[in-house]
């Protein structure tokens, strides 16, 4: 039997892969014979988020997780990298962390929910202006077909081909993706 289709999944701020994935349990039930949800935690850790407690407890969810590093002002690192602007820029690291899920089925969408939103909209617009500078699609390359954003509200997360220091302007994002409030 040949794997299901995959859908890359991102929680909220103050959230949890585990979390998310609880919260996601009759959506996998009624999808299961025909995608695979595959749960990301984010790298930062953090305090529980909005409405998390008590329901999902540090001891069996924890810890608790963000997508984004705040800066000493507590203002949000638009690219998800630390502070200093070194290192890894976070829809890269997501995009690495897909690659690490290794074989399995083709993926062909992601979902997040609140937070999680800007990690599928950074993504999908990534995805844009690769194909917008010509960039030819590499062997194993993640080409997503569809987001689905669950209570989101905030900009994308940035990539090195989309943030602002690299003067590139972005255009709406033309996939197919579905926004639920």
């Amino acid at each position: 039997m040949a794997p299901l289709p995959r859908v890359a999944c991102f929680h909220g701020g103050g959230s949890s892969a585990s979390i998310f994935a609880a919260q996601c349990d009759t959506l996998q039930k009624k999808l299961s014979s025909t995608f695979e949800f595959v749960f990301f935690d984010a790298p930062y850790e953090r305090d529980a988020g909005p409405g998390v407690l008590p329901f999902f407890s540090y001891e069996e969810f924890g810890p608790y997780r963000t997508w984004f590093f705040k800066n000493e002002s507590g203002a949000e690192v638009p690219d998800g990298r630390r502070d200093d602007g070194a290192g890894e820029g976070g829809i890269e690291r997501v995009l690495r962390m897909i690659r690490e899920k290794g074989e399995g089925g083709e993926w062909v969408g992601c979902m997040g929910f609140s937070q999680g939103t800007r990690i599928v909209g950074g993504l999908l617009l990534h995805q844009q202006k690769r194909r917008e500078m010509g960039f030819q699609r590499e062997e194993g390359e993640v080409d997503f077909k569809f987001g689905v954003l669950c209570m989101g509200s905030f900009a994308p997360m940035l990539s090195d081909l989309t943030g602002r220091k690299f003067g590139h302007s972005c255009s709406p994002i033309s996939k197919l993706w579905l926004r639920i409030h």
